[in-house]
């Protein structure tokens, strides 16, 4: 079974149906619960489906949550990603028609397409490693302090790029904003724009900014 999406649970699950049964609305917690219970694994597309994504997000009023927490038991692998790259969903549906499932991480993604973290491979990096940060989005330099989270995101966009490699987040002049992990969107409360502590980017190099003063002025006589 392929999932889209996250699982509104508030309500009975009215905040999403799909068709009616017996005269009465069918909530789509309902219909995955009932098709999961009998799917030999789950394929979950998406943030959402895979870890809660947006809708989940404070104060998620429809209590929207991941399909691993409503078929805790069942075999699944998460394809995370707001959006996912389409080569993701290709090539693990491809690996397990052709092969099986894919060896994961511990978040059930395909290592595949997330073992590596962004930052090993930003084109950007040296600019972090040099200590030079951009102050401001158009402005060269790192975009660490402007809340990307690079250095704890897990997935090799920064190698595969989007369309054909033309582009992506950080070459566009954004920062990332970690969508493939499990804390998107809060990110334990420090939101999209949060600039990390640099004791939570799993020991690398990190060296702070310089920010010159600016002259004073000179005293005319």
């Amino acid at each position: 079974m392929v999932v889209e999406g996250s699982i509104p649970t508030q309500a009975e699950g009215a905040f999403c149906t799909v068709g009616e049964k017996e005269e009465k609305p069918l909530a789509v917690l309902d219909w995955v619960t009932k098709l999961g219970n009998h799917s030999k694994a789950i394929i979950n597309v998406g943030t959402c489906s895979a870890f809660g994504g947006i809708p989940s997000g404070t104060p998620n009023p429809t209590g929207a949550k991941a399909v691993k927490d409503i078929l805790p038991k069942a075999t699944m692998i998460n394809i995370p990603g707001c959006p996912p790259h389409p080569d993701w969903i290709i090539g693990t549906i491809a690996h397990v028609l052709l092969y099986g499932i894919p060896e994961l991480d511990e978040q059930l993604r395909p290592l595949l397409f997330f073992k590596g973290l962004i930052h090993e491979n930003c084109e950007r990096r040296h600019y972090f490693e040099e200590g030079i940060y951009a102050k401001d989005y158009g402005d060269e330099g790192c975009l660490f302090e402007l809340g990307c989270k690079g250095p704890m995101a897990h997935c090799d966009v920064s190698i595969r790029g989007w369309n054909n490699g033309v582009n992506w987040c950080v070459r566009s002049g954004s920062p990332c904003y970690a969508c493939t992990e499990p804390t998107f969107p809060d990110h334990d409360g420090g939101g999209l724009y949060g600039v990390l502590d640099k004791k939570s980017i799993l020991g690398i190099p990190w060296r702070k900014a310089e920010r010159k003063k600016p002259p004073k002025p000179v005293k005319l006589i």
